[in-house]
């Protein structure tokens, strides 16, 4: 389960979350818009997630599967989340927040069935 604090967020290896970005009430994402979200430790990207299709209400839905969090290592992370207009306008609204990845007691590969 992904626990977000403010800018930080805490994630247990190999779990799924979801991160949802809102504009505003007035303000919805519309056709051409995009959100990107990026994870990078010291030497590369390691997620690079872009969203163009938003929901009824506006919303952008970031999705981190196991596959994805399942690469990473228990460490801390920078990520930036970006907007990226359909005019070309860029606003970055979180810029090197932290995404700590935690370890857990069992792995779900270690799980028996």
């Amino acid at each position: 389960m992904l626990l977000v604090q403010g800018t930080r967020l805490v994630l247990p290896l190999g779990d799924t979350g979801y991160i949802r970005v809102l504009k505003s009430q007035d303000d919805k994402f519309s056709v051409g818009d995009k959100v990107r979200f990026v994870v990078r430790d010291k030497a590369s990207v390691l997620i690079n997630i872009e969203i163009t299709e938003f929901d009824e209400n506006g919303t952008a839905l970031i999705y981190l599967s196991k596959e994805i969090t399942n690469k990473l290592m228990v460490e801390s992370y920078y990520y930036d989340l970006r907007i990226i207009y359909g005019n070309g306008e860029i606003d970055t609204e979180i810029r090197k927040g932290i995404l700590q990845v935690i370890d857990v007691a069992v792995s779900e590969s270690e799980v028996i069935q």
